[in-house]
């Protein structure tokens, strides 16, 4: 979507499972192009600054950090930083996991310092479910905002599948609502709204470099 609106864009991949370079190997040619770095892998052949090089000009880097990430690592991905975004599941898993990163965060002086951006983005929601009660709880307890909520629809397997954005797909009215969550998700990070941190959170995070 950042590329549909004619900003050079290029995401890296720092997980290993290399999901988000497996879709952009998939991607149609006559669609907006995007540059992909597999941060995760080596290459032997080339040094790992002229790897992990970005085109000039570049106006937007989306990076997919691996799961689990902690400590140092996290610090770095922080560091270097706009807009941290936190995708949960409503799933026991996933909260608790969630919780655990926040309250590492929060222990983190250097980390509170920093003026990145945060927010939540729920994902594979099905309404009214049980989980679904527990996790609106517990985010209203980390009182971070939820910036969307992404439903659980075969849409977003489709995209996957054909190497596009979900704004991509045909016909236009099967994913209106789709589209429509994630403009609202685009348009709230490109407008700086998101609430300044008080604790930085990993997940999928975007740097402005222009």
């Amino acid at each position: 979507m950042l590329a549909s609106r004619g900003l050079s864009t290029t995401l890296i991949d720092y997980d290993p499972l290399g999901s988000a370079i497996n879709w952009l190997k998939k991607r149609p040619a006559d669609l907006p192009d995007i540059h992909g770095i597999h941060a995760a892998s080596y290459n032997a052949g080339v040094t790992r600054s002229w790897q992990m090089r970005t085109p000039p000009g570049t106006d937007r880097l989306v990076i997919d950090t691996p799961a689990g990430v902690r400590g140092l690592e996290l610090n770095d991905f922080i560091t270097n930083t706009d807009y941290a975004l936190i995708p949960v599941i409503p799933s026991d898993s996933d909260i608790n996991a969630t919780a655990q990163l926040v309250s590492e965060l929060l222990l983190n002086v250097r980390i509170r310092k920093l003026a990145v951006k945060v927010g939540v983005v729920t994902n594979r929601v099905k309404k009214n479910t049980k989980i679904l009660e527990r996790l609106n709880r517990f985010l209203a307890h980390v009182d971070f905002p939820v910036l969307t909520t992404l439903r659980d629809t075969q849409n977003y397997v489709n995209a996957e599948t054909q190497g596009k954005g979900i704004h991509e797909l045909y016909p236009p009215s099967l994913v209106k609502k789709d589209v429509s969550n994630m403009e609202a998700l685009l348009n709230q990070i490109e407008s700086g709204t998101v609430m300044s941190l008080a604790a930085p959170v990993a997940g999928f995070s975007i740097e402005k470099t222009s």
